[in-house]
């Protein structure tokens, strides 16, 4: 069974083109260029954050609370002298991450250092592996594999087609080269064969590389969050709404409590210190004032009897002046009713008297005239 594997492989290899072989053994080289690059760069950028991640590991404290309470002065100096004994890409990476750590006070009055803002906020996939990885090119590479063994073929098939001739003159043979076409058209395949199987294997082994990183990256990230207490914007909100109601019962309880002294404090002491000497001395000094005050309202109270009279004397005025206008109204319209029944009456009787006298006046010239 191995020499019925053997002997293909050998015919195959017998039959292609020298094209071809130089091709396969150009793309071979090139694939084993690319793995070394894409393990050289995915090597590098895990070492550095292997080392960021042990350099954390290694100062990782079991404070009681500190997740809480943040990281105390001391605890967070030592992070800052760590990071500053790194060097390459842990360097740049820790300086992001101390460039976030900040000071917070809490609502208990406890000073502590937290990162402001998330582990993967500070340090992102595109900046740590992104900028160090050019994971692009070698996701790349397997399709311009593929391209470049179908490339060889077809350039192969192509020069077998130009030795191919048709003369039909020649009624024997009309086409020649034929046989060479198609005798050496097995190997002509081979360079895309190859191609197809080193893609799929740097595929591979890209997949894996990428595998790796996204596992280291995401080690930093976690040991970052365990190291380092992350104050998130929840927290704070928090805090502030704790910080405002013990404010509101403090401001409470002190009114209610300097309220209370207070009027202890004025009463108890009025009581005290107003001994009789003193209120004899109050006596004589406020005496003047009360005698003028004394005065000044029985001068108020003769005021108002002066108003009060006057307001009687007004009041009186107003209802003789009002009885004299309704009399003269009432005494102007009884002359106005008289004068108007007089001329009326008057009036009625010229008429009558009238109306006799043109009576009389017809009857006596007709007795006459009998």
């Amino acid at each position: 069974m191995h020499d019925s594997i053997i002997a293909p492989l050998g015919n195959l290899l017998h039959n292609a083109p020298s094209l071809i072989l130089l091709g396969c053994a150009a793309l071979f080289v090139v694939f084993l260029v690319y793995c070394g690059l894409i393990l050289m760069a995915s090597s590098q950028v895990r070492r550095g954050l292997r080392s960021l991640t042990a350099a954390l590991d290694s100062l990782r404290g079991s404070e009681e609370g500190e997740s809480k309470n943040g990281l105390s002065l001391e605890r967070k100096d030592a992070y800052f002298v760590a990071g500053e004994n790194l060097k390459g890409l842990p360097r740049e990476w820790w300086t992001r991450v101390s460039q976030r750590i900040d000071l917070y006070r809490s609502p208990d009055d406890r000073d502590g250092w937290f990162l402001t803002e998330s582990p993967r906020t500070v340090l992102p996939y595109e900046i740590v592996v992104g900028r160090n990885f050019h994971a692009a090119n070698f996701s790349a590479f397997p399709g311009i594999l593929t391209g470049s063994g179908l490339t060889l073929t077809f350039i192969a098939i192509l020069l077998g087609l130009l030795g191919v001739h048709y003369d039909k003159a020649n009624s024997i043979e009309p086409i020649s080269g034929i046989d060479t076409l198609i005798n050496g058209l097995s190997g002509k395949f081979l360079s895309s064969i190859v191609a197809l199987l080193l893609s799929i294997a740097f595929t591979l082994i890209e997949k894996q590389v990428v595998r790796r990183l996204r596992g280291a990256y995401e080690d930093l990230l976690t040991k970052i969050g365990d190291s380092i207490p992350f104050l998130s914007t929840t927290r704070i909100l928090l805090d502030i709404h704790l910080f405002s109601a013990k404010q509101t019962v403090s401001v409470s309880n002190f009114s209610s409590d300097f309220v209370d002294k207070f009027k202890n404090l004025v009463v108890s002491g009025l009581a005290s210190e107003m001994s009789s000497g003193v209120a004899e001395k109050m006596q004589d000094l406020l005496s003047p004032t009360m005698d003028r005050m004394v005065g000044s309202l029985d001068s108020l109270q003769a005021a108002i009897v002066r108003l009060e009279s006057q307001k009687q004397d007004s009041v009186t005025g107003e209802f003789e002046r009002m009885a004299k206008a309704l009399e003269q109204s009432i005494s102007q319209a009884l002359s106005n009713m008289g004068r108007e029944f007089r001329d009326a009456l008057s009036g009625s009787a010229r008429d009558e008297f009238g109306n006799v006298q043109g009576a009389l006046e017809v009857r006596i010239p007709v007795d006459v005239g009998r």
